[in-house]
């Protein structure tokens, strides 16, 4: 199991929520979630699924196609989440899950992920920023396209694509 962090804005503030993925390698290649979620879920959510069968073949981890991937999902106050700016948090969460690899507690993620993997731009970016640092976050891992280099809030970490999100969250264990 691998839990995932992320933040988002709802009613007009940040907020943080939590994905826990499990994923069951001998299993009929369902997806079960518990938590809410908008009617959009689908749309924002394949593109998560692409692009982490496109990475199962360099990592150490079972055949996804097969497996049974739970996740739970903790909101604030139950509220569904809507927009696609949760996707970079459950592809982050679903993988180190797949590779037994814990993600660091003080990590925080958020962007939307398109059909071919990049990491796509997010609303409200810089109240994001600043509500992952009020959270007691150290690193926001964010679209590169979006990172503030005058920013002092938060460490960022610029990510084109879930890939490279998966790379820096692991590096040193390398």
């Amino acid at each position: 199991m691998a839990t995932a962090h992320g933040i988002v804005i709802l009613q007009n503030r940040p907020e943080k929520f939590s994905v826990t993925a499990r994923v069951i390698p001998e299993g009929t290649g369902n997806l079960y979630l518990k938590g809410k979620v908008a009617d959009t879920f689908p749309k924002f959510f394949s593109p998560v699924i692409f692009s982490i069968r496109q990475m199962q073949d360099f990592l150490d981890c079972p055949n996804l196609d097969c497996a049974d991937i739970v996740l739970r999902l903790d909101t604030p106050n139950g509220y569904p989440l809507a927009g696609g700016s949760y996707a970079l948090t459950f592809g982050i969460a679903i993988l180190a899950a797949a590779t037994n690899k814990i993600i660091p507690a003080k990590n925080c993620y958020t962007g939307c992920i398109d059909s071919t993997g990049t990491v796509e731009e997010v609303d409200f970016i810089a109240e994001k920023r600043r509500g992952a640092a009020g959270f007691g976050f150290d690193r926001l891992f964010l679209p590169k396209s979006q990172i503030d280099m005058f920013s002092t809030y938060i460490a960022q970490c610029p990510c084109g694509s879930l890939a490279d999100a998966y790379g820096i969250t692991f590096w040193n264990e390398r």
